[in-house]
């Protein structure tokens, strides 16, 4: 590497963690106080049994967070901490991965991958949260980097290191798994194309990756019940939204914000059929023709995994607007493709103010997704944040509050507690279940809500609230209510509200609104004094 590349690496990098600290202040979501509760095991069997019960892939992840808060507290800072080294680990990673796949003849693609990289507007909103999807993006970046130096370089530490690194990569999340093996088949159809003797590409590489397999097997059972649940919080997603689908992931791994991206692609798609379709003699165009695939023998992986991935993520993964983060570790082909077109254009001899062009392009998307990010930045993720802040200013003196759904409970709980130094108040309730004081459990969690004696239950709770200690009910809704056949978490919601109007009048003033970047939340109150007497 030159000093003009390295200067260029460190400074690119260093764009990338000014960006991702702009979220550093934003608070925590529902994820984010899953993964506290989580880390807050008083022993890693405990941990074990909260991994399986709340959520939804495997325990790495939280085994370090685990221990990293316990060291480091659990203020919103120590929580997004890890995510932002991770995530910023990955911009130099990416340029020396675009490099291997490039097979190191091409630092400006790996240059603009690095810079995509550390502007990507889905790499940096995932890399102040308390999940596991900076983590995972950066061990599949050193996971495909190590099974192409491998190719090179037959040595037995590369091959440990692989074995190792691919281990950590599969008990971090599935995807890591979904990914190479839709990279595995990207490379086999390359094979049978170009008529290669098949499993050469991948060969130096295939024992670590099998033993890393053969280490997972000890949590197949916890997959399996994680897998049983299902994604009963959304209906599976209709055959025919394909397209909305698979533009909406493929937009979310562009360089830019997810509005501009679903905009541009059909311009770009039509783009590239013309290019396909019209004869050009332009060596800048070479990197579309057959040539070119043949040239570089990681394209087509490449581009078979990224498609294969945007087109089925949302089908075995739910699909709602915010789930785009299952597409984080797919980020890495979209900044080497994207990379590699910039660099194609500019292989040839080209005049400055061509050069200028393109600097300048660069220069207005890395303001373009700045500016966004500094948007999310001034925003607090969670609603719940402001609302502790004004129970703390005593703006609900004499009350009690009643939080639907309940699984906003615990970021609620945090909220007040943990940064507002506030004990929980003595009258608080949540629905569908009464006390909830942690995150869900998916074990009958569908149930609570198809269960209509839950409402009865807690209308007969409210009735008992002394009226002379408490002469309001605060009812915090969440405006992000989710509703499918199996929960019908709206239908519910919206039900007891009438039945609460019905037992205390109208809400004694309009609804107040709490939004925030990530989850809003509608506050009603009702005067318990008017209420109706218990039957």
């Amino acid at each position: 590497m030159t000093a003009r590349l390295a200067i260029f690496l460190l400074v690119t990098t260093a764009l990338g963690v000014v960006l991702r600290l702009l979220l550093l202040g934003t608070g925590i979501n529902i994820d984010d106080a899953i993964t506290l509760y989580v880390a807050r095991a008083e022993n890693l069997q405990q941990l074990f049994e909260r991994v399986v019960d709340r959520e939804f892939g495997p325990p790495l992840y939280f085994i370090f967070m685990h221990f990293f808060l316990a060291i480091f507290g659990e203020s919103t800072t120590a929580l997004a901490a890890p995510s932002i080294l991770f995530s910023s680990l990955v911009i130099p990673t990416t340029y020396f991965l675009a490099r291997e796949i490039s097979n190191k003849d091409n630092n400006t693609a790996a240059a603009v991958a690095s810079y995509f990289a550390a502007i990507s507007p889905l790499a940096i909103i995932y890399s102040h949260e308390a999940r596991c999807y900076a983590l995972l993006t950066l061990l599949t970046a050193v996971t495909y980097y190590l099974i192409l130096l491998l190719k090179r370089h037959n040595h037995l530490l590369l091959k440990f290191s692989l074995f190792i690194c691919a281990s950590a990569l599969f008990y971090t999340h599935y995807l890591g798994i979904f990914f190479f093996a839709l990279l595995g088949a990207g490379y086999f159809i390359k094979e049978i194309i170009f008529k290669e003797k098949l499993g050469s590409s991948l060969k130096p590489a295939l024992l670590p990756l099998a033993l890393s397999l053969v280490a997972f097997i000890p949590w197949l059972p916890s997959m399996t019940t994680h897998l049983s649940h299902g994604t009963y919080w959304v209906d599976p997603t209709p055959v025919l939204d394909w397209p909305k689908v698979f533009f909406s992931n493929l937009a979310a791994t562009l360089p830019l914000p997810w509005i501009q991206g679903l905009l541009l692609l059909p311009l770009f798609f039509l783009g590239l059929l013309i290019t396909a379709l019209i004869p050009s003699k332009r060596k800048s165009l070479r990197i579309f023709s057959l040539k070119a695939w043949q040239k570089n023998p990681h394209l087509i992986p490449v581009l078979f995994t990224l498609l294969a991935a945007t087109s089925t993520l949302g089908y075995i993964t739910p699909f709602i607007l915010g789930y785009s983060r299952y597409m984080t570790p797919f980020v890495l082909l979209t900044c080497f493709l994207s990379g590699m077109a910039v660099a194609s254009c500019l292989k040839e001899k080209v005049s400055r103010s061509a050069l200028l062009v393109v600097a300048l392009i660069l220069l207005f998307i890395g303001i373009d997704c700045t500016w966004h990010v500094a948007n999310l930045g001034s925003r607090d993720i969670n609603g719940l944040r402001q609302l502790a802040k004004d129970i703390k200013q005593g703006k609900y003196e004499k009350s009690a509050f009643l939080l639907t759904p309940d699984f906003d409970s615990y970021t609620f709980i945090y909220y007040l507690e943990k940064e507002s130094s506030l004990p929980l108040p003595e009258a608080y309730f949540t629905y569908p279940r009464k006390q909830e004081r942690t995150p869900s459990s998916h074990r009958g969690y569908v149930e609570e809500w198809q269960n209509e004696k839950r409402q009865d239950e807690l209308l007969d709770e409210l009735s008992k609230l002394d009226k002379a200690r408490y002469e309001s009910l605060i009812v915090i809704t969440d405006n992000d209510l989710l509703e499918s056949t199996k929960m019908p978490a709206r239908t519910r919601v919206e039900q007891l509200l009438s039945r609460l109007k019905q037992r205390y009048g109208e809400a004694v003033s309009p609804a107040k609104e709490y939004k925030g970047r990530g989850r809003s939340f509608k506050i009603y109150r009702f005067k318990l004094s008017t209420g109706l007497p218990a039957l």
